[in-house]
């Protein structure tokens, strides 16, 4: 007994996911449009399978929500369908997304904490929303791989397309081997 407990605890799963976000708005004149999407959000949520509670709250010009859900994958249900789905296609143009902006903070738990717990975990473990590291690096990757291809291009065109010109001219036998050999290339 005294080896089985520990090993049991070990084991034990989580009996809750809990999802922690706060959003700051880029202005004022964004509130509207943030209002239009939040509020079906959060009816939507309220009433998702697999979330247990939930709830908004305004703090210190930051909106929160906190929500508690049986698992990960039901989170990600609600977080992806619906006006929820729709309200994140929108984020960048209501909310900022750099600094204090858009952060999440999202763990398995055994306990729904109190706002107070939930605002001071965000505070310290939270994730900027939005942009990361991957998507900037795929980005990147992306416009490197598009200016490549107008550099071949411009190759093609510039060297490649004279260079075929001449050669299908010469073999045609139109230009001579004297006239091919006055001609330079720029």
């Amino acid at each position: 007994s005294r080896y089985l407990m520990p090993l049991l605890d070990s084991m034990k799963v989580s009996q809750y996911y809990v999802s922690i976000t706060g959003l700051t708005l880029k202005s004022n004149r964004c509130l509207p449009k943030f209002l239009y999407h939040t509020i079906p959000s959060h009816r939507q949520a309220s009433v998702a399978q697999g979330n247990i509670f939930s709830e908004v709250k305004q703090v210190d010009g930051v909106f929160h929500t906190l929500t508690v859900w049986e698992n990960k994958q039901k989170m990600r249900k609600y977080m992806l369908s619906g006006a929820h789905g729709k309200a994140m296609k929108v984020i960048g143009k209501v909310a900022k997304l750099d600094g204090d902006g858009t952060k999440v903070l999202g763990y398995e738990s055994d306990s729904i904490p109190s706002w107070d717990e939930a605002l001071q975990l965000w505070g310290k473990d939270s994730k900027l929303h939005g942009k990361s590291s991957k998507r900037a690096n795929t980005t990147s990757s992306r416009i490197l791989a598009s200016n490549n291809r107008m550099l071949l291009r411009r190759l093609l065109v510039q060297i490649l397309v004279p260079c075929l010109a001449l050669f299908v001219l010469s073999k045609m036998k139109i230009l001579g081997s004297s006239a091919l050999a006055s001609l330079k290339v720029r």
